[in-house]
C-alpha cells in the first residue's frame, strides 16, 4: 500500500513493528513500514507509506458508505492500481488484493477507517457536490486581508502574436488624470487590508513604464504604513534591461515576473513578430538570468499549439542548459485558445490535448521543473479563478473596472470605473455567482475545476485530458517504480 498527501522533497525513514498515528492517518500493527518525509526529518505535511505486510483487525461491519465519486483510478504497468481523490487530494497505490478490500464496503477494518479519513469512502447519504457548491459560494464574498488588482497602463504592444485575444481592440495608454484617480481608487480599495499587490498587464506594460512608476510611487506614499505594497508583471520581456530591473526591484517592490516563450529562437521570433528585428530571444534569456540573480521569482509560460510541441521540448532542454533549475524559476504551460482571430488550425481540440500537452508537462517534470506544479494542479479549490471574488478587479487605461482581463477596453462589460467605484450591475452579478453548467454537478473533476473559465463559457479543464500523465508524475515524484507508468485508458 502506498499513501501520499502534500508532496514535498523526499527522504526515507523506516519504522518496524509499531502501532502509530501521524496526522489524520492511522496504521495499526504494521509489520514493515517505509515512511517518506521532508528533509528536516519531521513527520508533518508529506506522508507516503509502503506497507509490505499489514495485519488487519476485524471490526464492525461498515454500512452506509460508498466510494467517493471523486476517486480517479488508473492501472499501473506493474499491476498495481493508483487512486487519487480530487476532494481530499489523497493518493494511494494498491496491490490487487488490497483493491478487493478497497471495493468491499461491507466490512469495517482499520484499512477502511483510513479510507474514510482520507475521503476515498464517504457516507452513503452525502451529496458530495453540495459540499463544493457551498465551498464555492462561501468564497465569492470572502473579505481577505490581501488585496490583488490587475492594471493595464497601456494596450499597446511591440509584439504581434497570432493568438493574442486583444487583436482588433482599442490600444489606449493611461493619461495622468486616469493615473491620479487610479491611485485614489487603490488607496480606498486597500482599506482594512494588510497588503496590496498590483499585477501589471497589457498590451505590453513596459511600454508605459512612466505610468507604472508614477502609480507605484504615489500609492506607496498614500497607503497606511501598516499596508504592504508589492507588484508583479506579465511581460514579453523584450524591454527588460538593467535600469528597468533596478526599478522593478527597488521602486516597485516587484516579486514575480511572468514571461512567455513560445519555442526556441527561430519559432519564437516568428510567432512574436516584433516590430524591431533584433535578437529579442537571446536578450530575453539574458534578462531572465538577471532577474533570477536579483531574486525575482520568474515563471516562463509555454503556450502550446499543434505546431510547437517539439520546439517547446527543445526549449525546456535549452533553458535547463542555460539557467539550470534555481528555486526561483519555473515553467507553466497552457494550450492556446480560439478568440476568433483566425488561428483555428493551430488550436487543440479536446481529443488532442493529451497528445500535444502531456509531453510538455512530462518534460518539465523530468528536467526538474514544475516542483510545485502537481500540488497547484491536483488540488481541490474554492473557485476556478480569482475573477469570481467580489473584491477582484482589473483596470484598463480608460479607468474602467472589469472582472476579467480578457475584457479590458470592452466597455460594455465594465463593472464600474476608478471615478465612481464599483457598480453592482448584471455583469458583476454574472461573475460573482456560484452558478455553473448542470453537467458539472456530476463530474468527477468538480473539486479541481469548479466549473472552469466563465469568460470562455465554462470549458472542461485541461486537467481532465492529461490526468493519466499527471498521476504518473505524482507516482514517480513520491518514489514509485519507473516501470509503474500509467496504462492509458479512456476518460
Amino acid at each position: 500500500m502506498f499513501l501520499t498527501r502534500n508532496i514535498k522533497n523526499v527522504r526515507l525513514v523506516t519504522v518496524r513493528g509499531k502501532s502509530f498515528r501521524l496526522k489524520s492517518v492511522r496504521i495499526v500493527r504494521v509489520q514493515a513500514v517505509t515512511i517518506v518525509t521532508g528533509k528536516e526529518k519531521k513527520l508533518e505535511e508529506f506522508l507516503a507509506i509502503s506497507v509490505t505486510e499489514t495485519a488487519i483487525l476485524k471490526g464492525k461491519t461498515a454500512m452506509n458508505y460508498k466510494l467517493s465519486r471523486y476517486n480517479y483510478q488508473r492501472k499501473l504497468k506493474n499491476g498495481k492500481t493508483l487512486i487519487f481523490n480530487g476532494a481530499s487530494n489523497a493518493c494511494i497505490v494498491l496491490e490487487k488484493q488490497k483493491m478487493q478490500e478497497f471495493n468491499n464496503l461491507e466490512e469495517r477494518t482499520d484499512f477502511s477507517e483510513m479510507l474514510i479519513e482520507q475521503g476515498f469512502w464517504v457516507s452513503a447519504e452525502e451529496c458530495e457536490e453540495f459540499r463544493f457548491h457551498a465551498y464555492k459560494q462561501s468564497n465569492l464574498f470572502q473579505d481577505t486581508k490581501a488585496r490583488n488588482i490587475v492594471i493595464a497602463p497601456t494596450m499597446k504592444c511591440n509584439a504581434r502574436c497570432y493568438y493574442c485575444y486583444e487583436q482588433g481592440r482599442e490600444i489606449p495608454t493611461m493619461t495622468k488624470e486616469i493615473a491620479d484617480q487610479t491611485v485614489n481608487f487603490l488607496v480606498d480599495f486597500a482599506k482594512n487590508s494588510e497588503s496590496v499587490n498590483i499585477s501589471w498587464f497589457g498590451g505590453e506594460p513596459l511600454l508605459a513604464i512612466d505610468t507604472i512608476d508614477y502609480i507605484m510611487k504615489n500609492v506607496g506614499k498614500k497607503l497606511p504604513e501598516n499596508v504592504v505594497l508589492s507588484s508583479s508583471i506579465t511581460t514579453n520581456g523584450s524591454l527588460l534591461n538593467d535600469s528597468v530591473i533596478d526599478l522593478m526591484k527597488n521602486s516597485w517592490n516587484m516579486k514575480y515576473v511572468q514571461i512567455t516563450l513560445d519555442g526556441c529562437k527561430e519559432y519564437y521570433e516568428k510567432v512574436k513578430d516584433y516590430k524591431n528585428k533584433e535578437d529579442n530571444f537571446s536578450n530575453i534569456i539574458e534578462s531572465i538570468k538577471n532577474l533570477i540573480k536579483n531574486d525575482f521569482y520568474v515563471v516562463v509560460r509555454l503556450n502550446i499549439a499543434k505546431d510547437n510541441t517539439w520546439d517547446l521540448i527543445k526549449l525546456i532542454e535549452f533553458i535547463k542548459k542555460e539557467i539550470g533549475t534555481p528555486e526561483n524559476f519555473d515553467f507553466v504551460a497552457m494550450s492556446i485558445f480560439d478568440f476568433g482571430n483566425g488561428n483555428d488550425n493551430r488550436i487543440l481540440t479536446a481529443k488532442e490535448i493529451n497528445r500535444y500537452c502531456a509531453p510538455i508537462f512530462r518534460k518539465m517534470f523530468q528536467e526538474g521543473y514544475w516542483r510545485d506544479g502537481l500540488q497547484s494542479v491536483l488540488r481541490s479549490r474554492a473557485l476556478p479563478c480569482a475573477a469570481l471574488r467580489s473584491n477582484s478587479f482589473c483596470i484598463d487605461p480608460y479607468g474602467y473596472l472589469y472582472k476579467c482581463q480578457h475584457y479590458l477596453t470592452d466597455k460594455k462589460s465594465n463593472v464600474g470605473n476608478v471615478f465612481d467605484g464599483v457598480i453592482y450591475n448584471k455583469e458583476f452579478c454574472r461573475w460573482c455567482s456560484a452558478k455553473m453548467p448542470s453537467k458539472c454537478n456530476k463530474c468527477k473533476y468538480l473539486p479541481i475545476c469548479q466549473g472552469g473559465c466563465k469568460q470562455m463559457g465554462n470549458p472542461c479543464t485541461i486537467i481532465k485530458y492529461i490526468m493519466p500523465a499527471l498521476l504518473e508524475m505524482l507516482y514517480l515524484q513520491n518514489g514509485g517504480e519507473k516501470n509503474g507508468s500509467i496504462v492509458e485508458s479512456k476518460q
